[in-house]
């Protein structure tokens, strides 16, 4: 291995090679030295420097290759250049004993500097360009590995661990000094260079799992398959709604992922169905068509491709629907509600009791209950004005409660004063307020713990949209409504749900009314 030192202002780099004979190579980086010694020759040199001490061939080998690897912290180098060579004395000390080692250099031709320090620079600055590829794909991967993980289970809770994303432009800026990025650049010239010189052997492969070698091996597909546009190292989805883009970016990801790790560098429709019989073995059909739906808008803004006009593709999850019958939640009856309204103790079912009222009054799904903020509810004596804000139907609307306005005024006056959220639904247990506030999970189980209360069947079965599609159901028990607009538990547009309250609003009827005793107006109504 190459060791550097320097002597005066000038910088040189010095090796030594162990065969039968040794063989050292000296450099200022402009001219190169050598010198090859037998081992004997090496001993009888040693003495003559050193008359006084007697050492063996082997030992004398050893003492020069610790000299020359140790020399950047020797302080005492002279070195006298003539004109076809050069002469180095190394003045060690050993055990309190000063060891002269001296070396005579013949300069060489520019082969041997081409041999020993051009080729040798070349192919380490390949080598080190393939390992930084790897590395960035690693890191890029594992951005994508965190980014899922947050999507599937939260933010990171420690803050040590937290880092900021890979940014492969911040590692690209270099001088233009710089030879990194030159010799891989042109494949034509790298494959002569390799046959006139032959390559680094990189043994960094061995040490990584098959997963990280694989991302070596496909560097340059991931070339083929992306574009060459400002926007291939960033994902940007202009087009996608604010509200699921993370599962849209999400499912984006774990296509391409399939497509590196299978090596595949096209979008055509037998790559694309491949990939889609490989998920049908995770997913059912409704979950197939929504990869599908997110694929084809996501594929369609980045690289322009309308996988919609994949006939065979279409035809085969249409195929994989047959007999597919699609899971819907259970909704609760009018007397149910009446029941646990009624009979349900406040200690440990208030907070449930209001997100009930709230939910089957706005026709809320958790996302609605989830951002209702105390802003958005303002108690006026006689009645409640909600006044919900937008996001499913993307604009807010407005509803009123006039009934059961003590269990909403019991839980409202509970509310704790150190809850630093202004979100409105605050966990009560146990006759307890407490300053947490309750989450989406928490209020998608509210309808399952009504069910289990009042000992229904299945109640499991009442998932996150019961609240929704149970205000449908009286909307529907309660006026004339076509079948063609409604079908099972939900409308085919839920437009029509608050169309049609607004109607009865304006004949003074309410479906509510002979469940719950509510008095509900929807002023606006949008889907």
């Amino acid at each position: 291995m190459w060791k550097t030192f320097q002597h005066g202002a000038n910088l040189y780099m010095i090796k030594v090679v162990q065969d039968t004979n040794l063989r050292l190579v000296l450099t200022d980086f402009q001219n190169i030295w050598v010198q090859e010694i037998s081992k004997d020759d090496l001993l009888l040199q040693f003495q003559e420097a050193n008359p006084l001490f007697d050492v063996k061939v082997d030992e004398i080998v050893t003492e020069v290759t610790e000299a020359i690897n140790s020399i950047s912290d020797l302080t005492d180098i002279e070195i006298s250049e003539a004109d076809e060579g050069l002469k180095l004395l190394l003045n060690s000390i050993k055990s309190e004993y000063k060891i002269k080692f001296k070396f005579n250099f013949h300069k060489s031709s520019s082969e041997t500097f081409l041999k020993e320090i051009t080729v040798p620079l070349i192919q380490t600055v390949k080598h080190l360009e393939e390992r930084q590829n790897m590395l960035m794909n690693l890191l890029q991967k594992k951005d994508r590995e965190l980014e899922e993980y947050k999507l599937e289970k939260g933010v990171i809770s420690r803050d040590d661990l937290i880092t900021e994303k890979f940014d492969e432009e911040k590692l690209n800026s270099i001088d233009d000094k710089s030879m990194m990025g030159v010799f891989g650049h042109n494949e034509t010239f790298w494959n002569s260079f390799v046959s006139q010189h032959g390559n680094i052997e990189a043994t960094i492969e061995e040490n990584f799992s098959p997963s990280v070698k694989l991302l070596m091996d496909v560097h340059e597909v991931e070339d083929v398959m992306l574009p060459t546009t400002k926007d291939r190292k960033t994902l940007d989805f202009n087009l996608l709604p604010a509200k699921s883009k993370k599962i849209y970016e999400l499912t984006y990801r774990r296509f391409m992922d399939y497509r590196r790790e299978n090596k595949i560098s096209s979008f055509s429709e037998n790559e694309l169905l491949t990939y889609f019989i490989h998920s049908s073995k995770k997913y059912k059909s409704s979950s197939l068509w929504s990869i599908y739906s997110m694929l084809k808008t996501t594929l369609s803004e980045k690289f322009n491709l309308n996988i919609g006009e994949y006939t065979q593709l279409r035809a085969f999850l249409k195929r994989q629907a047959d007999g597919y019958k699609p899971k819907k939640t259970k909704v609760f009856k009018k007397e149910q509600v009446r029941k646990f309204l009624l009979e349900a103790p406040d200690y440990k079912y208030l907070s449930t009791k209001v997100v009930l009222i709230f939910g089957i009054a706005g026709a809320c799904s958790c996302d609605d209950l989830l951002n209702l903020k105390t802003g958005h509810v303002e108690d006026v004596g006689s009645k409640i004005l909600v006044n919900l804000p937008a996001t499913v139907s993307k604009k807010s609307r407005f509803f009123v409660i006039s009934e059961h306005l003590n269990i909403v005024r019991k839980y409202t006056s509970n509310r704790p004063v150190h809850c630093k959220s202004d979100r409105f639904f605050f966990s009560y247990w146990h006759g307890k307020p407490r300053a947490q506030v309750i989450g989406v999970h928490r209020m998608g189980s509210m309808p399952r713990e009504i069910a289990t209360y009042l000992k229904l069947p299945n109640p499991k079965e009442y998932t996150g949209h019961c609240f929704r599609n149970t205000s449908i159901l009286f909307a529907k028990d309660s006026e004339k409504i076509d079948s063609k607009e409604y079908t099972g538990n939900c409308f085919r547009d839920t437009s029509i749900l608050f169309a049609k309250v607004s109607e009865r609003i304006a004949k003074e009827r309410d479906p509510l009314a002979d469940s719950l005793d509510f008095k509900v107006e929807i002023k606006e109504h949008f889907c």
